[in-house]
């Protein structure tokens, strides 16, 4: 759906963020309390939106990178501002919920995602897409910081050709184990770190919220000198940097008595986001075809926010429920 022109990956956009704000109202059914299996409908509704809105992280990814051309290093200038709104709007929420109820992320999704339809539906803004801007001479795949030759070498190739280029290449291929690993990580995180803080430590939501704006607060200046971090540090090193930082965060909560220590941590979450997300994104698209950014950066995030998070979420519920959140925690460090 989205290879390729950038108004495909606008039309693309626009059908995932319509088709996931009506599945997340359908969940509203439950809070209402008609006469449905409310786990059924929660994972039926999770499921669906997975499948339409996963894609949008790989896509918008893709999109920003083809926008700047030759300039890709200044990826993180543009990818600041999804940092800044989503600090904003968690901390919005934690307070709102606390006093108003979880019904307020209805009333939210309805008006951003409606929001995201029309911006991405306007033809003013689909007219001044150019064609896309030649890279500068020395600027292009020879001058990435991995200095990464393209996997196949010519200009058209299929998907599948692609993913058994990558998987080929002994450098790739570690990468993307790599992404993996972090994914597994990340998801300890992201979707059960929450769960330490209500039920164990008793945090408010408004806590919850607030430690999301602390991690927030070292990604954006991190983000906003992309350049100059790919340039001195390379990807692999940048990497690094970011499981370095992941492993003391985990190993930080497991110490922790109450939830304003585990924020004490957070910012860390903020240098292991901005800098292996730079690298990631950077390093596929410099080992990428043009015609073929969006399915690069698919894989990516696909074997990251898919694989990675599935293996990690449901391995870690498990691992939550038999041994607790130190075990958890511990491991995700080793």
């Amino acid at each position: 759906l989205a290879e390729g022109l950038l108004l495909a990956r606008e039309r693309a956009m626009r059908l995932a963020f319509a088709v996931t704000t009506l599945l997340f109202c359908v969940q509203a059914v439950v809070d209402l309390g008609l006469p449905v299996p409310p786990f059924a409908v929660f994972v039926a509704c999770r499921l669906l939106i997975a499948l339409v809105f996963s894609p949008v992280s790989s896509i918008l990814n893709a999109h920003t990178l083809a926008s700047l051309g030759g300039d890709r290093a200044r990826f993180g200038e543009e990818r600041l501002w999804g940092a800044i709104s989503w600090a904003i709007a968690n901390m919005i929420l934690g307070v709102v919920m606390d006093h108003l109820g979880t019904w307020v992320m209805y009333i939210g999704t309805v008006v951003l995602g409606g929001c995201a339809v029309v911006l991405l539906s306007g033809s003013s803004g689909a007219r001044k897409h150019q064609p896309l801007p030649a890279a500068a001479p020395g600027t292009e795949q020879d001058a990435s910081p991995t200095n990464s030759k393209l996997p196949i070498g010519a200009a058209n190739i299929s998907s599948g050709q692609l993913l058994k280029a990558y998987m080929t290449n002994p450098q790739s291929r570690s990468f993307f184990f790599a992404v993996f690993c972090l994914g597994v990580g990340m998801s300890l995180v992201e979707n059960l770190l929450f769960l330490l803080f209500v039920e164990d430590m008793g945090a408010s939501n408004a806590l919850c919220g607030f430690s999301v704006v602390v991690t927030v607060a070292f990604e954006i200046p991190l983000l906003s000198q992309s350049k100059i971090l790919l340039e001195r540090c390379g990807c692999r090193l940048l990497f690094s940097i970011g499981l370095v930082c992941y492993i003391v965060r985990v190993l930080g909560y497991t110490i922790c008595p109450n939830g304003w220590c585990v924020v004490a941590f957070e910012p860390l979450h903020g240098v292991t986001f901005a800098c292996c997300h730079l690298a990631a994104v950077q390093y596929v698209s410099s080992i990428t075809p043009e015609e073929q950014l969006t399915t690069g950066q698919g894989v990516m995030c696909s074997i990251q926010q898919g694989l990675g998070y599935f293996v990690g979420t449901l391995g870690g519920g498990f691992v939550i429920q038999l041994f607790g959140e130190k075990v958890l925690y511990r491991g995700a460090a080793s």
